[in-house]
């Protein structure tokens, strides 16, 4: 018996060259078709005379086939499909590249519904490679044309999957949408004038006109939205139960910070390190996005509150960026701004490794060269594992880096601050 988490193997007519193809889509159940929705549709509501085409169109033709014949392209190796499909007000020729198939499934004579590009050539108008389907010449109740009538749903397709294909696999998935449960209150349907789950996801699919197809994408859209919602404040929930270290705010070290700034702080520069400072001095974790024009100043906000960590026993904060050039950008910029404070500071990339204070302990000293920052700071180049080992013990209180400050090697000691500087160019494991 068929349900919605049976393999697609299940369906008739899936082999496992079929069900490969739609593994490559990720679709691996019935469950996983009915999800898998058109991200368009083709309006073929109107049957078109073929007195009626014009060059350039998408139409639907309904006739009967007079003459059809494969035969090969004499410039280019290709099977060509040729028919002539007439209706009472005239007729047209109609060509398949490469279906030889075509000439065998539709003969003379059959009923045929046909719908696509309609083009000019040298003999006249010709319709290139349509959808067809047998034995339709209207849209008669109680036949469902689902290829070439009405609004015909588009979806993303792989190598070797046809929309024919697919719609055909999706009409037979959709039989099993009685199975899917309600999940929403009826209050929230009413209220919100939404179709039940089970007509949307029907709908979505097979729609008898744009008002059905847009009805159902906003119950979807609803479902999306709400769903992301709901697990965004149970992530919000789980965090505020979290426990973390908190961090006092030093205020006579801030304020001594603050007087030493060649500038004067704006209002909304003080207000979000106020609202940043106030969190880090409580027991759950914080999780704040700081956002700013270029030359908003977000680097002093973010350097208060590391500031504030750093002074706490023990606290460490990290900056990760993007590339080398940022990392190195902000590495200079915050030996500048604290160098009036014993703040130990260090850069760690993949090419670069450096260590702003002369006052480490004899281990690093010996490590490499001492140069100028060109801040007037002094610095140590030095190896990777000097740096890594001053920061596991706590040493450097302020580490700036890139995507290497998240390899399995690098441990911190009390890392109580993380800053993901332009965390859009992250991915969501790394951040």
């Amino acid at each position: 018996m068929l349900t919605l988490d049976s393999s697609i193997t299940n369906i008739n007519k899936i082999g496992s060259a079929m069900a490969g193809k739609l593994k490559k889509i990720d679709i691996f159940s019935i469950r996983d078709l009915i999800y898998y929705f058109p991200f368009r549709y083709e309006d073929f509501s109107e049957t078109t005379q073929i007195k009626d085409l014009r060059a350039n169109t998408k139409s639907n033709i309904a006739g009967q086939i007079e003459l059809i014949q494969n035969k090969k392209s004499r410039t280019k190796k290709i099977n060509i499909t040729e028919a002539l499909i007439s209706d009472e007000s005239g007729s047209i020729k109609v060509i398949w590249f490469n279906q030889p198939f075509v000439g065998r499934v539709l003969k003379p004579g059959d009923s045929v519904s046909l719908s696509g590009k309609i083009d000019n050539d040298f003999t006249g108008l010709v319709m290139k490679s349509p959808e067809y389907e047998k034995n339709i010449t209207k849209h008669p109740e109680g036949k469902k044309s689902v290829h070439t009538q009405g609004l015909v749903p588009s979806y993303n397709l792989t190598q070797n999957l046809t929309q024919k294909q697919l719609r055909f696999l999706i009409s037979q998935a959709v039989k099993l949408i009685p199975l899917i449960d309600e999940w929403l209150p009826e209050e929230i349907i009413k209220k919100h004038n939404l179709y039940e789950l089970r007509g949307a996801l029907k709908k979505i699919h097979f729609p008898k006109n744009l008002e059905e197809a847009e009805e159902a994408k906003k119950r979807l859209g609803f479902d999306e939205l709400f769903l992301t919602l709901l697990k965004s404040q149970i992530a919000k929930s789980e965090l505020n139960k979290s426990k973390s270290k908190s961090f006092k705010f030093k205020e006579r070290e801030t304020q001594k910070f603050v007087n030493s700034l060649p500038f004067k702080l704006t209002d909304d520069q003080k207000k979000a390190s106020w609202k940043i400072i106030q969190d880090i001095q409580k027991e759950r974790p914080m999780s704040r996005l700081l956002e700013g024009d270029v030359g908003s100043g977000k680097t002093i906000v973010a350097a208060l509150s590391m500031l504030n960590v750093s002074m706490n026993k023990e606290g460490q904060s990290v900056l990760m960026v993007p590339t080398e050039i940022l990392a190195e950008q902000h590495y200079n910029n915050l030996i500048k701004l604290f160098k009036n404070t014993k703040i130990k500071i260090g850069l760690f990339t993949r090419s670069i490794k450096k260590i702003n204070q002369d006052k480490m302990n004899g281990e690093a000293k010996q490590g490499a060269p001492r140069v100028k920052s060109g801040l007037g700071q002094k610095e140590e180049k030095i190896k990777p594992s000097i740096i890594k080992k001053a920061i596991s013990e706590g040493e450097l209180k302020i580490i700036i880096g890139t995507h290497a400050l998240i390899q399995e090697s690098i441990k911190f000691n009390n890392l109580g601050l993380a800053i993901i500087d332009e965390q859009h160019r992250f991915g969501v494991e790394q951040r």
